[in-house]
């Protein structure tokens, strides 16, 4: 052989081994991604893997009629040719072996079951109308009705064959009939046993799964290639089952509940998060359980994400004592806390912490009443550098006006308080205080102050009505 010859050879030899050592390597990621790898992409990956083998074979055989072929020379001179070959065909072999066997195992291992660690099962002797609405909506998907329905602490609404979970913040926004419409969606979904649809949910949501930080999890981007192509494969066929439970549940509870049903879960699945983030995360911190399904609700009514039925047309009604349900989820998630009323957090959460922030602020504000507010306001960063002292100049204006406006706010609550108005602060809401049918925003009125949305006339008037239109802001006398 010529030199040119051999380097083509042995490029070819090369190439061949970083192919197999690649496609070996690919594999092997394959067989460790079980909980992540899907049925179809897995068949896709075998078909290439016995043509790779398949053309493979075919260079092999035309080597005695064309000897002297560079192509055919890289496999019998490089010495990589019977690895790539043999190795590709074992390879095949066995990514057809493994997708028969997920075929086998997927219908029970992805459908069959649902994680129920954290959940309490209904009674049926104390909660037959929930049991009977689960039934009620089994039928209408002409699946078996569920052994029984477990409670969760979450915007759940689910079904898999004999089990269904509902969640408690679902219960509270859903009535009756839209539980209906979402209940027998789920049953026929699930209870068809259609594995391109599994298939499509199971890639959907692992692409979209999320850490503990709220960040894609890894597995989402090293297997993105197989799991979109899963969904692309499924895609067509999803969407006609799809179609087909939204058509049965539809005929059997109307359009409007289910369209009203999916609306209100996609909507509480966002929300519910920032919900815990905002509102629960701070009470825990305080060792303190509060409400959870009644604090979703003022924080539904505050914020207006969702609407939210009266708690006698929620199907939460059906439950008996969910409130007892409720703290057993809490227990069941390790917080063994006393449980406080949303009424009486804001004093713990709050009052404290103005006291301090006020006292280390005591003799800037000294001489300072709500009198004064509309003329502070148009300038709080000059508030803001009087507060801070020397350190004015280690923060930029904005972090000082912020500053400034959340202090002047806490004086104006503890002015208030000091005159002894009770401070409230319900999830979703501003927070108020309130004395004899007379309610107070000192925050929000700070902040119109600031924007232009409250006249200076209108805040010294709300002032003068509360009786603290002349309060010293340090607490001192006047």
């Amino acid at each position: 052989m010529s030199w040119s010859d051999r380097c083509a050879v042995a490029a070819v030899g090369a190439l061949y081994g970083i192919t197999a050592l690649a496609v070996a390597g690919a594999f092997a990621l394959s067989l460790g991604s079980w909980l992540t790898a899907t049925l179809i992409p897995r068949l896709a990956f075998a078909a290439m893997l016995v043509v790779i083998a398949t053309a493979a074979v075919v260079a092999r055989c035309s080597q005695a009629a064309k000897p002297r072929r560079w192509a055919v020379q890289a496999f019998r001179y490089s010495g990589w040719g019977p690895l790539f070959l043999g190795g590709n065909l074992g390879l095949g072999l066995l990514g057809i072996w493994w997708s028969i066997v997920t075929l086998v195992m997927m219908p029970n291992r992805r459908g069959g079951s649902l994680d129920l660690e954290d959940s309490v099962p209904c009674a049926p002797d104390r909660h037959l109308a929930l049991l009977k609405l689960a039934a009620e909506s089994a039928a209408a998907a002409g699946s078996a009705a569920p052994r029984t329905i477990h409670l969760m602490l979450d915007s759940t609404v689910v079904t898999r064959r004999q089990d269904a979970a509902a969640g408690l913040y679902a219960l509270a926004v859903l009535e009756p009939q839209q539980l209906r419409a979402a209940f027998t969606r789920s049953f026929a979904l699930h209870g068809s046993g259609s594995l391109a649809w599994r298939v499509h949910d199971h890639c959907r949501r692992a692409l979209g799964r999320k850490n503990e930080a709220g960040k894609l999890d890894f597995a989402s981007y090293v297997f993105f290639p197989r799991l979109a192509l899963g969904l692309l494969l499924t895609r067509h066929a999803a969407k006609a089952h799809e179609a087909r439970a939204d058509k049965l549940a539809a005929g059997a509870w109307g359009a409007a509940a289910l369209d009203s049903a999916r609306s209100q879960l996609g909507a509480l699945e966002e929300i519910e998060g920032r919900y815990h983030r905002e509102a629960v995360a701070p009470v825990l911190l305080l060792g303190r359980r509060p409400h959870l399904v009644e604090g979703l609700r003022h924080w539904l009514a505050g914020t207006k994400s969702a609407p939210c039925p009266a708690p006698e047309a929620a199907a939460l009604a059906l439950v008996d004592s969910p409130w007892v349900i409720e703290e057993q989820l809490v227990k069941n998630l390790g917080l063994h806390l006393k449980s406080l009323p949303w009424e009486g957090i804001a004093r713990e959460l709050y009052l404290n912490t103005w006291e301090t922030v006020l006292a280390e602020h005591a003799n800037h504000v000294r001489g300072w009443t709500p009198r004064n507010f509309p003329e502070l306001c148009r300038d709080l960063d000059a508030v803001g550098r009087r507060l801070l002292d020397d350190k004015a100049f280690d923060y930029n204006p904005s972090h000082r006006a912020r500053m400034a406006e959340t202090i002047l706010g806490i004086a104006l609550a503890m002015c208030l308080r000091r005159a002894g108005w009770n401070v409230y602060d319900l999830p979703g809401q501003p927070l108020w205080l309130e004395a004899h049918a007379e309610r107070f925003e000192p925050f929000a009125l700070i902040s119109g102050l600031r924007t232009g949305a409250t006249s200076p006339e209108a805040f010294v008037e709300s002032c003068g009505r509360a009786g603290i239109l002349d309060c010293d802001l340090s607490g001192s006398e006047a």
